[in-house]
């Protein structure tokens, strides 16, 4: 008999628009997946790309981030420091390097402030 084991996984209930909730069926569907794959793979990638704030490029033209309540944006920030300190200093720790650019990625930003937009296109930030 198997010995059952503790899960690490805990039920998260929310709710979309039925638009919302018919394209992410769709698109699961499309691929050949659940729904809660897509949506945890979806959850991964949120935590790996994540940052609090809004998206800016600094005089270089580096992408960096600054503190806005309420607004998230997704992708890499600039990193000045060499990669290889960087990867040393999150090995010394055990913890996962981060993804790394020497000038900044953007992929998307969300905005649930009274602006309320979502925005894909960066030029809306320099």
């Amino acid at each position: 008999m198997k010995k059952k084991t503790a899960s690490t996984k805990v039920r998260m209930d929310f709710r979309v628009e039925k638009d919302v909730a018919e394209g992410i069926q769709k698109l699961a569907s499309s691929v050949g997946i659940s729904v809660n794959q897509l949506l945890h793979g979806s959850c991964r990638w949120i935590l790996e790309y994540a940052h609090a704030g809004e998206p800016f490029r600094d005089p270089d033209g580096k992408i960096r981030s600054r503190e806005l309540e309420g607004c998230f944006w997704f992708g890499i920030p600039a990193c000045d420091a060499p990669e290889h300190l960087v990867r040393e200093h999150y090995e010394e720790r055990g913890e996962p390097v981060p993804p790394l650019s020497e000038d900044g990625e953007f992929y998307g930003f969300l905005d649930f402030t009274d602006r309320r937009v979502v925005r894909r296109d960066f030029a809306d930030y320099t």
